[in-house]
Order: C-alpha cells, then sequence, then structure tokens
C-alpha cells in the first residue's frame, strides 16, 4: 500500500509541475496594432515574468482562437482606462517576439 502511495504523490508532482501557465508582472500597454489579416499585437513595457524570467515586451493574440475577441476587448478596455495588465502565456512556454497570450488579466 506505501509504494502505491508514494507513486500517486510522485505521479501528481509531476504532472503539476509541468503543467502550468505562466504570468508576466504588472505591465503597461505601451501601444497596440491591429493587422488587416486578423493578428492583433500589444507591446508591454518589460518583459518579465513573476518566476523572473523574461520573455517578451510583445505579444499576439489570434482573433479567430476561441475567447480571443474577448483578448482583443480586455486589451481595448485597459489601454483606453490606462490600467495595468497582467499577461498569462501558455504552459508550453515563451516563443520570444510575438509569444501567445493564453489570458489577460486587467489590474
Amino acid at each position: 500500500m506505501k509504494y502505491y502511495s508514494k507513486l500517486i504523490l510522485f505521479i501528481s508532482i509531476l504532472v503539476s509541475t509541468q503543467a502550468y501557465a505562466l504570468n508576466s508582472v504588472d505591465l503597461t500597454i505601451v501601444n497596440l496594432r491591429a493587422y488587416t489579416q486578423g493578428t492583433y499585437f500589444v507591446q508591454v513595457n518589460s518583459s518579465i515574468m513573476v518566476d523572473g524570467s523574461s520573455c517578451s515586451t510583445v505579444y499576439k493574440v489570434n482573433p479567430d482562437m476561441a475567447g480571443g475577441s474577448n483578448v482583443i476587448a480586455t486589451l481595448l478596455t485597459a489601454f483606453a482606462s490606462g490600467k495595468n495588465i497582467i499577461v498569462e502565456i501558455p504552459s508550453t512556454g515563451c516563443t520570444g517576439w510575438g509569444t501567445l497570450i493564453q489570458s489577460l488579466y486587467i489590474k
């Protein structure tokens, strides 16, 4: 029985450490850019993530993805109201310039 308990604990730790998304620190939106093919980019003032790593100062939103138009609406609201944002990137990690936004918080 102890063996199975240890095995379950090990598997849960392994899964929980690999399947998480990463958040940025509080960011200020510098500018927003919409392309005619639909892709939307946001430039922010810092590339620092909460774990101290660096990602990008330019993130991408694809409006064709589920929730993409909601993320764009949230960006526009934050920019117009002068509020800071927190960007969450996918658990697959940072891909540099144009990293995809998974979710967005208004501060």
